[in-house]
């Protein structure tokens, strides 16, 4: 079965971008023989279908394609042990943990949950952003209608 140019564009984007290449329709050009404007058609569709990512202007990054999360629970038992367990779909697998090698994994996962409380505080911050232009949108209309009306008075 023959690949689509979708198919190959996105491999190429893959080698390109897995060998610390850019990843452009320039390169791209140059390792396929493709025309430009199917190359370009190729990443307009896998940027919309998420599997590339415009990261500047002309430039693509491939998306990491991760299987679907699964479900982890978390159990602390009395003695100070922690029962960590991953769903899946052919059974669970379960673990049960020293207090010690918990917090050697709680190490471990600092990062991922330092990064996980920046990027909410990122979005706080955003949204509190965007409160205030609104706000001050509105006080900014309304001293002008203050100034117009004020103006009006004055030369009445």
């Amino acid at each position: 079965m023959q690949m689509t140019n979708k198919q190959m564009v996105l491999e190429a984007a893959i080698d390109l971008h897995n060998q610390r290449q850019v990843v452009s329709r320039i390169t791209l050009e140059a390792v396929l023989n493709l025309k430009r404007i199917s190359i370009t058609e190729s990443l307009s569709i896998l940027e919309e279908e998420g599997l590339l990512d415009r990261v500047v202007s002309g430039v693509y990054v491939p998306v990491a394609q991760h299987p679907e999360s699964r479900l982890i629970t978390k159990t602390k038992l009395d003695d100070g042990t922690v029962n960590l367990s991953i769903s899946e779909k052919r059974g669970d697998i379960v673990i049960l943990l020293t207090p010690r090698e918990a917090m050697r994994i709680g190490e471990h996962f600092m990062f991922e949950a330092l990064q996980m409380s920046n990027i909410q505080a990122g979005h706080l911050a955003t949204a509190a952003i965007g409160e205030a232009k609104r706000e001050m949108k509105a006080l900014r209309r309304q001293v002008r209608e203050l100034q117009e009306a004020l103006a009006s008075n004055v030369h009445a």
